[in-house]
């Protein structure tokens, strides 16, 4: 086993999410989200499912919610960094997340700020890929 892979799933809780304590496993719907986003942007398929989500306060401010998900999409970056680990491939959303890839350990991870109803969620949806 690679010495970056275990830094990896710990920092961005990536991939056999339900052997990850503290990760939550992915409905049916969002299994299919996230399988359909990782097959876009990698050419790969997902085989496990995680996700890490945090209700958003209602009275923060549309600019903190932005300023919290790039802190979280940049800390997840320099974690990798810090472990040795170049991504394969890294794309930013304007609302402050991004997806990244890491084809080395077959890791996908989406930092997502996700309304539901009048609710806001933010953090990541994650697989391994196949």
């Amino acid at each position: 086993m690679p010495r970056y892979i275990l830094p990896f799933l710990l920092l961005t809780a990536v991939a056999q999410a339900q052997n990850i304590p503290g990760l939550t496993p992915l409905s049916a719907a969002q299994q299919k989200a996230v399988k359909q986003n990782a097959q876009a942007f990698t050419g790969r398929i997902c085989k496990a499912y995680g996700s890490s989500l945090r209700e958003v306060p209602a009275n923060i401010s549309p600019e903190a919610k932005r300023q919290a998900l790039n802190f979280a999409f940049n800390y997840m970056l320099d974690g990798l960094k810090q472990h040795g680990i170049t991504p394969t491939k890294v794309q930013r959303t304007q609302d402050g997340g991004g997806a990244i890839y890491v084809a080395a350990d077959g890791s996908f991870v989406q930092v997502v700020s996700v309304n539901v109803g009048n609710k806001t969620f933010q953090g990541s949806f994650s697989c391994a890929l196949k």
